[in-house]
């Protein structure tokens, strides 16, 4: 991967068509937020130069299977030499998708939930334009069927290029950059305890949360170049992290707040943290207890649950269940039939469905 960290983005991905000379480009953005991005003269220019660049947006902001074979079929024919996103995580994670299913119509038609052993297409281009889902840096991707989240991995698919410029996210809200900071932050929380860590994960996300946790209420609320520059890099960062360590407990939480409860992943994945801090800091090591209270300039894990509790309310989130919806007992037992069981082996406490019951119920009371 060739990495272009705080540069101009029309200044990399000149360079980026230099090298790789493409004679048919796929681009991949959001509807509206694309019409005010410097990139558009350029790719605009590039179809002006014997470039047949095609731009697609035609997905739901929760991409889901309807999308992709649409797209698939309405791009089959393309054959591209590159494949630019440039967006947020719903678009890097729906440029992957057609990627990888452009070159594997057969098994977009038996569809199941992974794409282990599929090979992409073409190389690609990912230039985020907010802080937060770290899709530009993974292998991972989000796929809604029949109102049911999955989370497929790619190990094939390799990102190339990565811009990352940090000017792109300066029309981001308040709400937006507070929802995908937070989303950034919850990641570099869960790399840095997660059981499948590495040394190389756990340094990631350090530098994820030395990043973002200083900056995110200046970026929501008086943000400058400095505050946005932190959160672009502390979200790549936390998605270099979770591409090899993957997500715990709060992620694996999040679907049914999200599919059901139409919670922004960011604010659902936050919303349980308070109770997974809790449940797993007697499980991990005395030295990660030791980072975390430094991160977090802490000195217990009670603080800790009461600073993540009060960044949540500076940031105008929902702090908890009940502020969803979540508020009965026959709610968290739709809500155990979301919880994705393979994130939640890579927690640090082993938890059992009615354990996990028995806890969601002191949080609605």
């Amino acid at each position: 991967m060739k990495e272009f960290i705080d540069v101009d983005s029309t200044a990399a991905m000149h360079e980026i068509v230099e090298t790789v000379k493409p004679r048919t480009l796929l681009l991949f953005t959001g509807g509206r937020s694309y019409e005010t991005l410097p990139l558009k003269q350029f790719f605009d220019q590039l179809a002006d130069n014997n470039v047949a660049v095609t731009r697609y947006s035609t997905f739901q902001n929760n991409p889901n299977l309807n999308d992709l074979v649409k797209a698939v079929q309405n791009l089959n024919s393309k054959k591209p030499d590159l494949i630019v996103a440039a967006g947020g995580g719903s678009v890097m994670d729906f440029a992957k998708l057609v990627n990888i299913y452009l070159e594997n119509q057969e098994a977009l038609k038996r569809y199941v939930p992974t794409a282990a052993s599929l090979r992409p297409a073409a190389p690609m281009v990912m230039i985020p334009t907010t802080s937060g889902s770290g899709s530009e840096a993974t292998n991972f991707m989000v796929l809604f069927k029949n109102g049911r989240k999955y989370s497929l991995v790619c190990p094939q698919l390799k990102v190339e290029y990565v811009i990352l410029d940090p000017a792109l996210t300066h029309s981001l809200t308040p709400r937006q950059t507070a929802v995908s900071g937070m989303d950034a932050l919850c990641q570099g929380i869960e790399s840095l305890w997660a059981r499948s860590g590495t040394k190389s994960s756990r340094e990631f996300a350090r530098e994820a949360i030395k990043l973002l946790y200083p900056n995110i209420r200046s970026a929501v609320w008086h943000p400058d170049a400095n505050s946005r520059r932190a959160m672009a890099l502390g979200a790549y960062y936390a998605g270099k992290a979770i591409s090899i360590s993957k997500t715990t407990g709060p992620h694996a939480f999040s679907y049914f707040l999200t599919e059901r409860m139409d919670v922004p992943h960011g604010e659902a994945v936050a919303i349980n943290m308070e109770l997974f801090m809790e449940m797993n800091f007697p499980h991990i090591s005395q030295q990660r207890q030791a980072e975390f209270f430094q991160l977090f300039k802490v000195g217990s894990v009670e603080e800790l649950v009461r600073q993540f509790t009060n960044l949540k309310k500076e940031l105008k989130l929902k702090v908890n269940l009940r502020d969803v919806g979540v508020d009965s007992e026959d709610t968290l037992k739709e809500y155990l039939k979301y919880i994705n069981h393979e994130r939640m082996m890579n927690n640090p406490k082993r938890l059992s469905d009615e354990i996990i019951y028995e806890e969601l119920k002191k949080c609605i009371k």
